[in-house]
Order: structure tokens, then sequence, then C-alpha cells
């Protein structure tokens, strides 16, 4: 089976809820646990804001290796792209301790594919050329230097 076969197997979800300036969506895996995925506004001044991206499983925010890998991250992805359809985000970030390796390459191979949803991952460039937005989001992620920060921008945005 394929990647994107397997990518299309998702678990089913309600809505996303807006709860103040956080949007939330979740759902059940087989195993009982409940994931949650988060969005959570960055202001980054003058009516410009990012969302940065998190999931947790039973309020957990590591990899828990608690199995149904696929499925969570098929339903995660679901999620994105459905939040960016209902609120055309800007800037998506996310972000994973760099000592967790795993986590990491996980991530960016969530960035590659959430490209397909209508941003460019903008990672690992100059944040210069992509105007003063993009250059606060990478002084904030420069404070936190622990940490791989994950950033996309919404592909109109970009000449």
């Amino acid at each position: 089976m394929k990647l994107t076969e397997l990518l299309s197997t998702t678990y089913p979800w309600g809505k996303i809820e807006e709860d103040g300036a956080n949007y939330t969506a979740s759902f059940e895996t087989k195993d009982g646990s409940k994931i949650e995925v988060i969005f959570s506004e960055l202001n980054l001044g003058g009516g410009n804001r990012a969302w940065d991206v998190e999931f947790s499983r039973d309020g957990d925010y590591r990899m828990t290796g608690g199995g149904d890998a696929i499925k969570i991250l098929a339903t995660f992805l679901d999620i994105v792209e459905a939040f960016t359809h209902k609120l055309p985000a800007k800037y998506l970030t996310f972000s994973a301790n760099r000592e967790d390796a795993s986590r990491v390459k996980v991530y960016g191979r969530l960035a590659k594919k959430i490209t397909s949803f209508g941003y460019v991952d903008i990672t690992e460039k100059d944040p210069k050329p992509y105007g003063q937005n993009v250059e606060r989001l990478s002084a904030f992620f420069d404070a936190s230097p622990d940490d791989k920060h994950f950033l996309l921008i919404r592909k109109d945005l970009v000449s």
C-alpha cells in the first residue's frame, strides 16, 4: 500500500471549535485515546497573525509510540486542511524538540504534505524575502533554539 493510500484513511472527527484565540478539533483512536489538534494564534502586529499547530494524545505532547501513527497523522492532516479552508491562515507553524529526532523527521514530512494545501514550506529559507511578518516569526523562533521550527506561508503570498 502506498503512503498516499495510507494517509487517506482517517478517524472521524467533529468540527473545529473556536475557544477564544484558539481553535481545537479532537478525535478518539481505536484504543480510546483522545487526540487534540490545537491552533493557537500568534499575533504578529498590524492585524497579521500566524497559527501555531500542535497536537497531543491524552494531553501528552511527546510521541507516545501508542500505535496507529499513520491514521492519527492522516487525521491530523485532514484537520489542518479543513482549518486552512475555514480560516485561510497566512502562516502555519509547528515545532519539535531537536533532541527528538523522530518527531523532527515526522514534522518535516507533515510540512511537505501541507504544501499540497496551498502552502510553501520556508523552514530552511532566509526569512527576509518573505517580509516583516516572517522575520518576526523567525526572531520569535530564535528565542527557543532547542526546538526545530517549521514555517509555512500561503502560496499566494509568495512572489
